[in-house]
C-alpha cells in the first residue's frame, strides 16, 4: 500500500513539475509575444506616417502614435469607425479607398483632408492595403498608411500662385514681350503682343520671330537674333514694324545656362508710335514755322518794294493818254504788280504778319454762305452735307479771312473729288457709288490728354470746323508738305500752291490750329480749331 501511495505521489509530483514547466514556458512565450508586440509597436510608432488598421466593418483596431497625435481630439480611437474618428462623419465617405480595397483586395490611394477640432488644417495621402489571412487567403481588414503632404501642398500652391502672378504680370504688361529659343522659335508670348497681332497666344508658339513680324533682316547684321547669337547686347534700339504701323524701342536679353551656353532670348518691344508721331509733328511744326518766318521776312521786303512800284506805275498811268501804247504797257505792268501784291499778301497771311481786324463772328453764317456759292460751281455728282451745332459759340476774327479760309478748304476738297470723277488718278481713286463733302461745325472742349498728342494744341473751348471728302486722299509725304508755300500736287497752271498755306496762316493768326488726317484712296479730313470768343 505504501508503495502504491508512493507511486501516486511521484506521478503527482512529476505532473506538477510538468505543469510548472508548462507555466514557465507559457510565461516565456507570453513575454516573447509581448516583446514582439512591443517591438512591432515601437516600429509602427517610429514611422512618421500615420498607421491605422481597420476590420472589415471599418472599425479601428490599431493606430500608431502619429495617428494618436493627429487625432488627439477624437481620443480614444480604438473601436470607433474610421469615418467617425478621422472625419467627424456619421456614415462612410463617398470616396473611400479603404472600401475600394476591401472590395478589390488591392492597394489604393486617395487624397483626403486632415481634420482637426476646428476643421480642415492639412492634407493627407492615404494609401490602403488589404489585411489578409495568410492561411485562408481571406481578407480580414485594411491597413492604412497616411502621409502628411500639407507642406508639399502648400509649397505646390505657392509655386502655382507664383506662376499665376508671373503669368498675370507677363500678360498685364503693355509692352510686347515674347521669348524664343536660341534659333528664334517662339516659346511664349504675352497677351499684348497676341492682341496686337489679332491672334491667340498659343497660335504663335512654334513660329519664328521673323515670320510673325515679317522681318526681312533674317541672318543679316541688322537682325537682333543674329546680334544676340554673336554675343552683342541690344538696348534702346528703335525699330519700325511697318505692317503694324508702329514704332518700338527694342530690348533683347539673352539667358544662359550654367555652362554659359545660350538658352533662350527675351524680346521686349515698347510702343513709341505716339512719341514718334509727336516728334514728327514737332519737326513739321518747326519746319513750317521756319518757312513762315522766312516767307514773312521776304514778303515784307517785297511788299515795300511793290508799294513803291505800284504807286509810281499809278502816277505814270495818270500822265499818259489811255489810247497810247505807253499807257497799255504801263497798265500791263500795273496788273502784274497787283498780282504780285496779292501773292505777297498771301505770304504775309501764311507768316501771320498781315494786319487783321477782329469782330464777333458766327462761323455757321460763313459756312452756309460759302457752301451756297460752292454748290453753284460743283459737279452735281458731288453731295455737300452741312452739320451745325444747335447753339454754336462765336469767334473773334475777320469775316473776310474766315471766308477765304473756308473757300480754300472747300475748293481743295471739291477739286480732289473732281480729279477722281475725271479719271485722272485711277490708281489712287477707288471706285465709289457716291462722292461727298461734309462740313461739321461744333463746340468742343480740348483737354490736356488731346494736347499731349498734338504739339500745336492747347486746352480750352474751341469751335471745331471739320471738312471731310472721300476723294483721292494723300500719302504721308504729301501730308507733311501741304502747308508749305507754293507746294502743290497739281500742274502749276492750275494752282499756285498758296491756298492751304494761306489757310494755315489764317488759323495761326487767330491762335488756333489745323490738323489733317488722310489716306490715299479713301479721302481727307481737315480739322480747324478756332478759340471761342470770350463772353462779353
Amino acid at each position: 500500500m505504501k508503495d502504491k501511495n508512493k507511486n501516486i505521489e511521484q506521478i503527482l509530483s512529476e505532473h506538477l513539475a510538468y505543469l510548472k514547466q508548462e507555466e514557465i514556458k507559457q510565461k516565456q512565450d507570453e513575454d516573447i509575444l509581448k516583446e514582439r508586440e512591443l517591438f512591432l509597436s515601437n516600429i509602427l510608432d517610429s514611422i512618421q506616417n500615420g498607421i491605422s488598421i481597420l476590420d472589415k466593418d471599418l472599425n479601428i483596431l490599431f493606430v500608431n502614435q502619429t495617428m494618436k497625435k493627429w487625432y488627439a481630439h477624437q481620443s480614444p480611437l480604438i473601436g470607433k469607425k474610421c469615418y467617425e474618428a478621422y472625419h467627424g462623419r456619421i456614415k462612410p465617405c463617398e470616396i473611400c479607398p479603404s472600401i475600394r480595397t476591401l472590395n478589390s483586395k488591392k492597394q489604393d490611394l486617395e487624397l483626403v483632408p486632415l481634420t482637426g477640432p476646428t476643421g480642415i488644417n492639412g492634407w493627407l495621402e492615404l494609401y490602403t492595403f488589404p489585411f489578409m489571412d495568410s492561411k485562408t487567403g481571406q481578407i480580414l481588414g485594411v491597413i492604412e498608411s497616411v502621409h502628411d503632404i500639407t507642406d508639399r501642398m502648400n509649397a505646390e500652391q505657392n509655386i502655382l500662385q507664383a506662376k499665376k502672378e508671373w503669368e498675370h504680370t507677363f500678360d498685364t504688361v503693355r509692352d510686347l514681350i515674347f521669348i524664343t529659343n536660341r534659333e528664334g522659335v517662339i516659346r511664349r508670348v504675352n497677351r499684348a503682343l497676341a492682341d496686337k497681332l489679332g491672334v491667340q497666344p498659343q497660335d504663335l508658339i512654334g513660329k519664328s520671330c521673323w515670320q510673325i513680324f515679317r522681318c526681312k533682316n533674317k541672318g543679316t547684321e541688322n537682325c537682333s537674333l543674329t546680334k544676340i547669337q554673336q554675343g552683342t547686347s541690344i538696348r534702346e534700339q528703335e525699330a519700325k514694324i511697318p505692317f503694324l504701323g508702329m514704332w518700338v524701342i527694342a530690348h533683347v536679353y539673352a539667358a544662359y545656362t550654367p555652362s554659359n551656353e545660350l538658352q533662350y532670348i527675351i524680346h521686349t518691344y515698347r510702343d513709341i508710335t505716339e512719341h514718334k508721331m509727336l516728334e514728327e509733328q514737332l519737326l513739321q511744326f518747326q519746319k513750317t514755322e521756319a518757312v513762315a518766318r522766312l516767307a514773312g521776312g521776304v514778303a515784307h521786303e517785297f511788299n515795300n518794294l511793290l508799294t513803291g512800284i505800284i504807286g509810281n506805275l499809278s502816277l505814270a498811268k495818270s500822265e499818259l493818254k489811255k489810247e497810247s501804247e505807253e499807257h497799255r504797257f504801263i497798265e500791263s505792268a500795273y496788273t502784274a504788280a497787283e498780282k504780285a501784291s496779292g501773292l505777297v499778301r498771301s505770304l504775309l497771311t501764311f507768316s501771320g504778319k498781315l494786319q487783321v481786324t477782329y469782330s464777333l463772328l458766327s462761323v455757321n453764317d460763313v459756312v452756309l454762305k460759302v457752301v451756297s456759292l460752292l454748290r453753284e460751281t460743283t459737279d452735281p455728282r458731288i453731295k455737300i452735307v452741312v452739320y451745325n451745332d444747335k447753339e454754336p459759340w462765336t469767334v473773334m476774327a475777320d469775316p473776310s479771312l474766315i471766308n477765304n479760309m473756308m473757300i480754300s478748304l472747300l475748293i481743295n476738297a471739291r477739286d480732289t473729288i473732281t480729279e477722281c470723277i475725271e479719271g485722272l488718278f485711277r490708281n489712287e481713286c477707288k471706285e465709289k457709288d457716291l462722292f461727298f463733302i461734309t462740313i461739321n461745325v461744333e463746340n468742343v472742349k480740348v483737354d490736356d490728354k488731346y494736347c499731349k498728342s498734338h504739339v500745336d494744341a492747347r486746352p480750352g473751348e474751341f469751335i471745331l470746323i471739320t471738312i471731310s471728302d472721300n476723294g483721292r486722299g494723300m500719302d504721308t509725304e504729301t501730308q507733311q508738305r501741304i502747308f508749305e508755300p507754293f507746294f502743290t500736287t497739281r500742274e502749276m497752271t492750275k494752282g499756285k500752291g498758296l491756298g492751304l498755306a494761306t489757310v494755315y496762316g489764317i488759323v495761326k493768326q487767330y491762335h488756333g490750329w489745323i490738323a489733317v488726317e488722310s489716306k490715299l484712296g479713301e479721302g481727307t479730313t481737315f480739322k480747324v480749331y478756332l478759340p471761342r470768343a470770350k463772353p462779353m
